[in-house]
């Protein structure tokens, strides 16, 4: 039994993209019994973004985009000095 099996995810750029069991390459002196058709990896799209409503009512605080005043709903967040 190999400690582990590759497999090449290169191709696999848009959502639904897949590899699959059949795609996997193992070596002679295997067999694989798995289902061909079964999904290894997929790419899935982004999750929807929770409202901010949503966040505050379970403590999440924000901060605010560089440049932006920040809300009531936001934390100020101390500039950085890079020097």
């Amino acid at each position: 039994m190999p400690e582990a099996v590759e497999a090449n995810i290169a191709g696999l750029i848009a959502v639904n993209d897949a590899v699959y069991i059949k795609d996997i390459q193992v070596v002679a002196q295997l067999t694989v019994k798995s289902d061909p058709e079964a999904i290894v990896v997929k790419i899935e799209p982004l999750a929807a973004e929770e409202p901010k409503e949503a966040l505050a009512a379970e403590g999440v605080v924000t901060a605010p985009v560089e440049g932006e005043q920040p809300s009531s709903d936001q934390v100020p967040v101390p500039a950085v000095d890079s020097a």
